[in-house]
């Protein structure tokens, strides 16, 4: 991959955690909560292969995309259940 990329994956994953840790503040979601700490992991994983300097081999792309799925599982669920709880509230 190329030097000049890494950096800006890792900033990016660091962003898209601190967005589902305000989500998950703002709204108090254990699902949120969820995907907040799937996006650590990938952001540990990209930190750790930005700072050792290793190639990514197939351990990271295994890992990297175990964990997006997951983030996806989490919200699609997450929303699934919060639209489901709506529709049997009063209003």
């Amino acid at each position: 991959m190329a030097d000049g990329l890494a950096p800006v994956l890792l900033a990016l994953d660091g962003l898209l955690g601190l967005i589902f840790l305000g989500l998950a503040i703002r709204f108090t979601s254990l699902w949120l909560g969820g995907a907040m700490l799937l996006q650590g992991v990938q952001f540990s994983l990209h930190a750790f292969y930005y700072v050792t300097g290793r190639e990514f081999d197939l351990l990271f792309k295994v890992v990297n995309n175990l964990v997006s799925w997951g983030v996806l599982a989490v919200i699609l669920a997450g929303t699934v259940a919060t639209w489901r709880g709506i529709g049997r509230r009063e209003i």
